[in-house]
């Protein structure tokens, strides 16, 4: 197909096709009960995924930037009314306007994702998305347990927030060798199930704020990395309050979870 549209993978957009049809058909199995709702695809790419997503939607929306590629696209789809092919960065897009606009109550994403812009993706999704119900979303495997297993190192203010606004859960990996090109490593499709109600009550900007500078510098205790950044409180502050919601004074923040946050911030509510 690629040489029949005389076009390459373009490493500097992260262009690498899926080319194994099985794993096409295992992720389309994956979306059940859809009840027809409207499904986004970020990086559509040569449309093989898109083919079988098609039937399960009353609406089907495809967001690529490669030009070569939208003439494809456009072309495989020209008879299909309930098929919108669009021109667009995935980190430019405006998600919440877009679904305004189409007058989407709800709908789902789908997204072969470039390693280099994931975070930054995920994130924007997660809290600029709109109503979004899932996100079935294909990626490097590092970045899908960083986001879905945040354990020790992978732990971090992006799988906090995943937690925060969804259920994540890895379906399935995905070897390299399904790829063109075939990347340096493997891949997973992960799943990020919106939650109907935030798992831990408190306020959002003021425990993400906590969290990022918590953050900030990871080789330090959490307590010394609170007292070093822009929020009020010295080093002894925020070892009584540690000490307070039950934590270890010399607790590191990739240790913490979303609750251990939680406290900590309605802790620092109360005591400023």
């Amino acid at each position: 197909m690629l040489s029949e549209l005389k076009k390459n993978p373009t490493k500097k957009l992260g262009q690498n096709f899926l080319i194994d049809e099985k794993v096409v058909n295992k992720i389309a199995s994956s979306f059940i009960d859809l009840d027809n709702a409207p499904i986004l695809e970020i990086g559509a790419g040569l449309g093989a995924l898109s083919q079988q997503l098609l039937p399960l939607t009353d609406h089907l929306s495809l967001l690529e930037l490669d030009q070569k590629l939208i003439g494809h696209l456009r072309g495989i789809f020209c008879e299909e009314h309930s098929v919108s092919v669009l021109y667009a960065d995935a980190l430019g897009f405006d998600y919440q306007q877009y679904t305004e606009k189409m007058q989407w109550a709800q709908y789902h994403i789908f997204g072969n994702i470039p390693y280099n812009i994931t975070s930054d993706l995920v994130e924007k999704l997660l809290i600029y998305g709109g109503p979004w119900l899932t996100m079935t979303l294909l990626v490097q495997r590092e970045a899908a347990n960083r986001i879905v297993l945040a354990r020790g190192r992978d732990n971090g203010p992006l799988s906090l927030l995943a937690q925060y606004y969804a259920q994540p859960e890895i379906l399935f990996q995905v070897s390299k060798s399904s790829f063109y090109p075939v990347p340096s490593v493997d891949s997973a499709v992960m799943r990020l199930t919106r939650r109907l109600a935030a798992p831990v009550e408190g306020d959002k900007d003021e425990l993400f704020a906590l969290i990022k500078a918590g953050f900030s510098l990871r080789r330090k205790t959490l307590a010394n990395a609170l007292a070093a950044s822009p929020i009020s409180g010295d080093k002894s502050y925020w070892e009584r309050g540690l000490d307070e919601c039950g934590l270890l004074a010399a607790i590191r923040a990739e240790a913490m979870t979303l609750t251990d946050f939680l406290n900590l911030a309605n802790w620092q509510k109360n005591n400023s």
